[in-house]
């Protein structure tokens, strides 16, 4: 039997490979609280915030960002370096998506969006 949910949200892990010494990367995992969206109003998000393949790096991961920034609700397991948790912001969620390891993070939110989104867990 198939149950029709009316969940607003939905928890799905995002995991995050950034780049490490000796061309080694790290794998961190967090816990992304997705908006739960029809398709129609995705793609208003996305032609609001269009991400233009021309466009510098660093302009399309601010598009990027702003997508997201409508599609999370908020995270879980994020922290500083002392290990001390880290609420969600919109500008927080930004900082990330356009720092050091933007591209990672931006591209893991994706991976996890799409899975979230189709019920496919993407292959390791």
């Amino acid at each position: 039997m198939f149950i029709v949910s009316d969940a607003k949200t939905c928890k799905w892990p995002v995991k995050v490979e950034t780049a490490a010494d000796n061309g080694k990367t790290v794998t961190q995992t967090l816990t992304a609280i997705f908006r739960r969206i029809d398709s129609e109003e995705l793609e208003i998000i996305q032609k609001a915030n269009p991400v233009d393949p021309d466009a510098s790096v660093p302009v399309q991961q601010r598009a990027v960002a702003n997508q997201f920034i409508e599609l999370l609700d908020g995270w879980e397991g994020v922290a500083d370096k002392q290990r001390q948790p880290i609420e969600y912001s919109p500008e927080l969620l930004r900082a990330l998506c356009t720092g050091p390891d933007g591209m990672a993070f931006c591209h893991a939110l994706q991976r996890a969006l799409v899975e979230m989104r189709t019920g496919i867990k993407a292959k390791n």
